[in-house]
Parts: structure tokens; sequence; C-alpha cells
């Protein structure tokens, strides 16, 4: 199977991507996964969430799949979720402020957060920041179609 893009035979791509409407209250994450000749497709909806939860969760959830699968190393992660990339560089400082904010009160999401972190001690991965919303093109855009999807999720929920 052609991806459209060339994917090297060690290496895993992620498109990642998640939604919230904050008047049904529903969040979708989904991921679309290439590994050598397969594209795997994992996803959920979520009640009472946030949008960079989902985001999060979305990052999270291709990790720990992957994981299970036997695949630690050599992982790229699109995302356009400018939350979930800055959260690698701010990671050693959330940790030594034991995740609380300059107020000592809990930063918001920690537990996703802690999640995250402990994900990035065991498992090797890239994230790489792409825009959101592309227009269509003739080329495959994997990031696009994670988006589709996703909103595809929260407005087939009632």
């Amino acid at each position: 199977m052609s991806f459209g893009i060339i994917i090297p035979s060690n290496e895993i791509i992620v498109f990642t991507d998640g939604s919230y409407d904050q008047n049904k209250e529903i969040g979708a994450w989904a991921a679309i996964i290439l590994i050598a000749e397969t594209k795997h497709i994992i996803q959920d909806v979520v009640s009472n969430s946030t949008h960079q939860r989902m985001e999060l969760i979305a990052v999270i959830n291709t990790l720990e799949y992957l994981s299970n699968e036997g695949y630690n190393s050599n992982i790229k992660i699109y995302t356009d979720s400018q939350y979930v990339c800055g959260l690698i560089p701010r990671l050693p400082n959330l940790k030594q402020a034991n995740f609380l904010t300059k107020a000592k009160k809990e930063l918001v999401n920690t537990d996703l957060i802690k999640r995250f972190l402990s994900l990035t001690d065991s498992i090797q991965f890239e994230l790489i920041k792409v825009k959101a919303h592309l227009k269509e093109t003739n080329e495959n855009n994997y990031n696009r179609e994670v988006d589709k999807l996703v909103r595809r999720l929260v407005r087939a929920e009632k």
C-alpha cells in the first residue's frame, strides 16, 4: 500500500488530533498510524472533557498503543496542537515544580501530563507541529484526514 508519503522502513509515522464540543460536552480523539505497509486508526469519544485534554489523550493513547504492540522508538507524531508540542520543553520545570502553578495550585490536566511524562521515559518519539485545517489537495494529507475523523466522531454523538 502506498501512503503517498515516503516512510523509512524503520520509522512509524503518526497523525493525531482531538476535538471537543462544549455545547454537547462531547470530545473525540483519533490517530492515524502508518507502520510499514499498514494503516491503523485508533479513536474514541469522551464526555465532559476539554479540547486540550483530547489533543493530549490522542498522543498518550497512541504512545501506549504502540508500546503495547512492541514499538518504542523511531516514532514521529504529527500534531496541530501547540499545547502538546509545548509540553516537552516544559516537562522538567513542571516536574520540578511538582506540577503546581506559581500560585501553588495544581496544573490543569496534571493527571494527563504525568501519564505523558512517564511515556517520555520509555518511548523514543518526536513531536512535529503541523498547521491545522489545511485546505484539501490531491496529495494524501493525513493531518486533514484525522481532523475530519474527530469532527465526525463529535458530530455523530447526540
